[in-house]
């Protein structure tokens, strides 16, 4: 057995710098005062009809990362927008921008359907931005000679975040959502709501 050092944070991980997960980087600077760059959009797969955007990951989730979310008017309505399937990982094969408003992801099921290295499950998700938000659709393909069963899930959550917080890469807080007739609504505290 041996006796490792602890680890050390690499540049722009959790050294007391704003990180929202420890161990994943960030881009802002440790130097207390100094002004924050802007999170970087250069890797992000963007769709917009103005005035909604929609900023994700190659997968076409958003997560709790950098710009990544959903947005009307300068305001971020969806922080956190992620496709889960139980018990297998999704795995990004492609994604593409089908002009201004659309995208499509293709991922990969793993481990469903037929036990043989190429992949037989995929999950497709189309993209439509619409000025006051947006539709992904989910299709669920199956090339299998066996019989696929899955529980698809989606995770929402929204700091309702105004454009100039975004841009300072400032940690907030989640809303807590409230049950509505037909889905959940979350308020902001200047009372904007989001369905």
């Amino acid at each position: 057995s041996a006796i490792l050092p602890p680890a050390r944070p690499g540049p722009g991980q959790d050294q007391g710098t704003g990180s929202r997960l420890p161990g994943v980087p960030v881009h802002t600077t440790a130097v207390p005062g100094a002004p924050v760059p802007h999170p970087p959009l250069h890797d992000l797969v963007s769709a917009v009809a103005a005035p909604a955007a929609v900023l994700s990951d190659a997968s076409g989730d958003l997560g709790l990362l950098g710009a990544q979310g959903a947005y009307v008017a300068d305001r971020r309505i969806l922080s956190v927008c992620a496709v889960s399937v139980r018990g297998h990982a999704l795995v990004p094969l492609s994604h593409a921008v089908l002009g201004g408003p659309a995208a499509s992801f293709v991922s990969v099921v793993d481990g469903a359907g037929d036990a043989i290295p190429d992949p037989t499950v995929t999950l497709r998700r189309r993209r439509t931005v619409r000025p006051d938000g947006f539709v992904d659709s989910l299709v669920v393909s199956s090339d299998a000679l066996v019989a696929v069963s899955l529980v698809v899930a989606v995770d929402l959550a929204t700091d309702l975040a105004p454009m100039a917080q975004v841009r300072e890469n400032a940690r907030l807080d989640l809303q807590t959502p409230t049950l509505v007739e037909g889905g959940v609504q979350w308020t902001a505290d200047d009372g904007t709501r989001i369905e």
